[in-house]
This record gives structure tokens, sequence and C-alpha cells, in this order.
């Protein structure tokens, strides 16, 4: 077992990300002996009385958001004082920053250069695409991880986020990347679809609701169900916020229809009461980043109807057939006609294999697909 890890967290304010950052840490948790995790206050709270990080010491540091004027101003100095903190701190420790935010990388490329540094890429990777001016932070991704020095390393979520990272960026070589699978905390207790007669099957999306990651199509679909007389077969209902999208209450039931955060319990109910999760993300996303939201399906043992995307390509990979995975919207509008009902054999299967999912992302077993790469 490896000796010390410092992990930290210069972007999470409070809750955000809160639910991957506790499953890093307990996967560092099962490599070394001595962790310190570090961010801002009220994160720090929330992760101190988690029974199962008990092992963790935790430090306090201020975390300037970038999102404000004033944090544009003050953010880069103020990490600078953090990352210099970190270096006195650091001395014998490998260093995991929990989130490879750009400026953070910059900064800890030079201060840290000597240090074994590792880079958890789970969002801004996909900046590498997008057209961002020089005032938006993750424009500087692309030089951040263009020249890392000798002892620091990317760690991406999926084999297939690896491989298009590669090819991407062709100034990464192979061994400057670290694959691990997105580590998950299973700790809700399993809600099971109930045999009911005549089912009318429930088919929702969930999570934040944008264009980018196709719900604008969401009535197209709704439109489909009700022309096609399968409204007597299924509804469609979305879970969550939208964003920038706008939906017809005629086709689409929104058990939250609101701007405000949702409460975990609430979200987690009303994903129980679905039966099929759909994802309408297009094609070429998710080349670069690991989708959350599909861990709302293993959780509760749902299976998924989905365009394809590399990362769900490679998802499918890892277990046995968990729902279905088609090439385009009028694949998936064909498929929607003959959706297996709940109480049918291949159903349970299906949902009993995205249940069985979870295993592939426990900690424990991240931790041996880090650790072997070390």
């Amino acid at each position: 077992m490896k000796t010390k890890a410092i992990i930290y967290e210069p972007w999470a304010h409070n809750m955000a990300h809160y639910e991957f950052i506790k499953a890093f840490i307990k996967t560092i948790l099962c490599i070394y002996k001595d962790v310190t995790f570090i961010g801002e206050n009220r994160l720090v709270s929330h992760l101190k009385s988690e029974e199962i990080l008990q092992k963790c010491k935790f430090k306090i540091f201020k975390i300037t958001t970038y999102n404000t004027k004033r944090g544009k101003l003050f953010s880069i100095p103020n990490e600078i004082k953090n990352l210099l903190r970190i270096k006195i701190l650091a001395n014998d420790s490998d260093v995991y920053f929990s989130f490879g935010a750009p400026h953070s990388m910059l900064i800890a490329e030079k201060f840290l250069k000597k240090n074994h540094v590792f880079y958890v890429q789970h969002m801004a990777l996909q900046a590498i695409h997008e057209n961002l001016g020089a005032t938006k932070l993750n424009h500087y991704v692309l030089p951040a991880i263009k020249k890392l020095p000798e002892n620091h390393r990317l760690i991406v979520l999926g084999d297939s986020i690896k491989e298009n990272l590669l090819k991407d960026v062709p100034e990464l070589t192979c061994d400057k990347v670290i694959a691990i699978e997105h580590p998950f905390l299973f700790q809700t207790k399993m809600v099971l679809n109930e045999n009911r007669e005549n089912a009318i099957l429930r088919i929702g999306t969930v999570g934040l609701g944008t264009v980018g990651k196709g719900y604008d199509k969401l009535n197209e679909i709704g439109h489909f169900i009700k022309n096609n007389n399968l409204s007597d077969k299924m509804n469609l209902f979305h879970v969550g916020n939208l964003l920038g999208v706008a939906v017809d209450s005629e086709y689409v039931a929104l058990p939250f229809n609101s701007s405000n955060m949702i409460p975990s319990s609430d979200f987690n109910s009303e994903i129980a009461k679905l039966d099929w999760l759909l994802f309408l993300y297009p094609a070429d996303s998710y080349k670069l980043v690991a989708s959350g939201a599909i861990f709302d399906a293993f959780k509760f043992g749902k299976p998924i109807l989905a365009i394809k995307n590399d990362y769900f390509m490679h998802l499918s990979g890892l277990g046995d057939n968990f729902g279905f995975l088609v090439n385009n919207i009028e694949e998936l509008k064909k498929q929607l006609e003959c959706l297996p009902n709940i109480n049918s054999d291949e159903y349970k299967k299906m949902s009993d294999n995205s249940r069985k999912m979870l295993s592939n992302f426990l900690p424990e077993v991240v931790a041996e697909q880090l650790r072997s790469q070390l």
C-alpha cells in the first residue's frame, strides 16, 4: 500500500460534483495509508460527515469561483497561494487534483514540477472542441495538457475517452494518460419495479436538459408517441430541470416544473418510478467526458434506450445487455414501438444487467485499475 496522498479540489463549491468527489476520495483511500483532502469550507463540512470517509484527513482552503467578475480577478492569485501551500504540504505525497481545472494545472506545472501529480479530467476536456475566447477559463485546457512535466499525468474516466484524447492531442503520449472507470458509491436503497397489470410504460429523461444533450428532441418524441397511437402503451417524462429548452406538457410530463434545485430524495423518488431511461445525446457527444446521468439507470436497475456514442459503447462492453443503443432518432422511434413490457422476461433480464453494471464502478474496483497504472 502506498504511503501519502493529497487530493485537492480547486473548483467545486458546496455540493457540486459531490458524489464523484466522495467516490474518488474513497478510491484513493483504498490505495494510500495517509490521505488528506483539501477543498472549500462547505464541501469539506459535508464530506467530513460521511462515515465511509472517516480515515481521510481534511483541510479547508479558500477556493475562488471563476464565474463572477470578482472571481476572474482574484482566482489566479488565490490559486497561486493555494498551490504554494500544497507545495509545502506535499513533501513526499502524491498529489491528485479531483478536477483538472486549467488555471490550477498551469500553476501546478510550475510549482509542483518535481512532485507526482495526477489531474482528473471529468468535464473540462470537452472544451478542446469548443471555440472559446481567451476570457473563458476552459480556453486554457489545451495548453494545460499539451506540455505536462515528466511526473505529471492525466486521469480520464474510460478507455474510449483516453483513445479519443490521444487522437485529438497528438502531443500527448499513451503513458501520460491513465484510464479508469468513473468511481461510483451506491448507497441508495434499491427500488425494484413491481409487476403492474396492463402496465403503461414510464419512459423518461433525467438531469439538466439542454439543447447540447439533445433535449430539444423531447417534443418530437412525444409527438411521435401520440401520433402513432402509443399513448395507451407509454408516457413520456422529464425528471429534472430544463435550460434553454421548452417542452409541451401535452407530450411530456414534468414532475419538477421549476428552475430551483431539486432535493436528491425527490429526484431519486421520481427516477425510481420510471421503467426506461431515455438518452437523447447526439452521436458525437461524450467523446471526451463520461456521463454521470447513466448511473441513475444503473443505480435503480433501469434499462436504457439511447443513441449510440463512444462512451455508451464503451460501457456496453463492460457487461451484458442493459438496454438498446440505436444509431439515430429515427431508429429510436422505431424501437419505442416494440419496447418490452416490464412484466416480460426480456425486460427483467435487462433490468438485472443494468443493476449489475454498478460492480464495475465500485471504488475498490477502480482503485485496482488506478494502482496498476501508477
